[in-house]
């Protein structure tokens, strides 16, 4: 399924969480991510705009099989809860067993057993993650044209916050399709829905100067 001319954009990361006994890998993403990229529901239903920003609340959504696993069956799992890292998350949503995300998404993304709200703080001053812009390109513009501008972002960000990335450091601007079949190109005819999205791979701190190439990317 294709995305929506409405849906143009989602930022996310991945990461280990602990439930129970068992580590599990968790998703952060914004709302927009699963229209992005054609994902639907068993049950439930995508984050709220409200539920993304800080002290949003802790809910999350999970897939099928997680469900299957961890609660014996995928089916009413809606409003109940799971803990993570010692906090309890209530259920939303349970993916469609078809979603495949790692296809969809790319390796950085991937499949995850568990996905949170990407609840960014702008006044944080957490340095220690990456996040994945995936956006879609506009008819007009390039991705040589989107790179020049992620160089002026970078130089921007270097003189505002020294010494957070090094000299060699930079924003960049790839094809999501180039990123997913670097490393296993007889697998590229699993990803012609790839076409025509980009990855931006921005420090957690950039958030900033997610604007500077807004206007070209979306």
């Amino acid at each position: 399924m294709l995305p929506t001319d409405r849906c143009r954009r989602s930022i996310a990361r991945a990461n280990q969480m602990i439930t129970g006994d068992e580590q599990i890998p968790v998703g952060e993403i914004s709302n927009d991510f699963f229209p992005l990229f054609g994902g639907s529901f068993e049950r439930g239903r995508a984050f709220t705009v409200d539920e993304q920003r800080p002290q949003g609340g802790n809910v999350a959504i999970v897939s099928a099989g997680f469900g299957r696993r961890y609660f014996g069956s995928s089916s009413d799992l809606l409003d109940k809860t799971i803990s993570l890292d010692r906090e309890l998350y209530t259920i939303v949503g349970v993916l469609d067993p078809a979603f495949d995300g790692r296809t969809l998404a790319g390796p950085a993304i991937g499949n995850q057993d568990v996905w949170l709200p990407l609840q960014l703080d702008p006044y944080s001053a957490d340095q220690t993650n990456t996040l994945v812009c995936v956006a879609r390109l506009r008819a007009v513009a390039t991705l040589d044209a989107g790179q020049s501008q992620l160089q002026l972002a970078t130089e921007q960000f270097r003189q505002k916050y020294p010494g957070i990335i090094g000299p060699k450091d930079t924003f960049r601007v790839e094809s999501l399709r180039e990123n997913m079949v670097r490393d296993a190109r007889r697998s590229l005819l699993v990803l012609q829905g790839a076409v025509g999205f980009v990855l931006l791979t921005l420090p957690s701190s950039s958030l900033a100067y997610r604007s500077s190439c807004s206007q070209l990317l979306w």
